[in-house]
């Protein structure tokens, strides 16, 4: 709770903050939409547009259980935001999974991939992240063809549960 003075303001400041993160992630899921929108000419959807349309189905959960900077609460919340992490390094920067540490994978996406295959709250959950895993280097299409494998599981999780849980999706240890 903010007190007076100027803890008030350093709180109004975090505020704002976490608006911006806020908003930065709806722009984000807003411009997945868009390119996907360009691509409805296509009679087939793509793995891509699969993908953005299971984000897009649990952006009500999203706004409920993942905060807009730190972790999640529940252990729906981290598992929503460790696969928004992962889906989001793969298409914005280009980055997979990666057991090398040379290879930036290893930092941005590798923890969020390993918390999802420990903390996995479906068996499909584990196997999408056990494959994502153990595929080494694959093709683009064959990475993708993982994340929508794990985008299929995620969207089946029971969002009614409220798991406590106190982990860090992207701070797992290596």
């Amino acid at each position: 709770m903010c007190g007076d003075g100027g803890a008030a303001e350093a709180c109004d400041k975090r505020g704002d903050e976490e608006a911006v993160k806020k908003g930065e992630r709806r722009e984000i899921y807003r411009d997945l939409k868009a390119s996907a929108l360009n691509n409805q000419n296509n009679t087939e959807m793509t793995t891509y547009d699969e993908i953005v349309e299971i984000s897009e189905r649990l952006e009500k959960v999203r706004r409920e259980l993942v905060p807009a900077g730190g972790k999640a609460d529940t252990l729906e919340g981290e598992t929503l935001r460790a696969f928004d992490r992962v889906v989001y390094r793969y298409y914005n920067d280009g980055d997979k999974y990666s057991d090398c540490e040379d290879d930036y994978g290893y930092i941005t996406v590798r923890p969020s991939v390993v918390w999802l295959f420990n903390n996995a709250l479906t068996k499909e959950i584990k196997t999408a992240a056990n494959h994502i895993q153990h595929d080494d280097c694959p093709p683009d299409k064959e990475y993708e063809d993982d994340l929508l494998e794990l985008a299929k599981a995620i969207k089946e999780v029971d969002w009614n549960k409220r798991t406590p849980c106190t982990c860090d999706s992207r701070t797992v240890k290596q």
